[in-house]
């Protein structure tokens, strides 16, 4: 049986919007960032797609050996 991934990423956010380079800390959503990530969420609640939970997604991201 076949199956799909979605993955999704941030919407804009301020470092974006500066041109700064970012990924080492989080930069807070734009007024845009937060319109794409509800336009996002309203399409995928329309597909019948549903996403894990963030607490779960937290308490990945530590037992995760990132390589940088």
């Amino acid at each position: 049986m076949a199956k799909t991934l979605y993955l999704m990423r941030h919407g804009q956010t301020l470092f974006n919007l500066r041109h700064k380079v970012q990924g080492w800390c989080d930069a807070p959503l734009t007024d845009f960032g937060i319109y794409q990530a509800k336009v996002a969420g309203q399409y995928f609640k329309d597909a019948g797609i549903i996403s894990t939970m963030l607490i779960a997604l937290l308490k990945s991201g530590p037992v995760i050996p990132w390589n940088w």
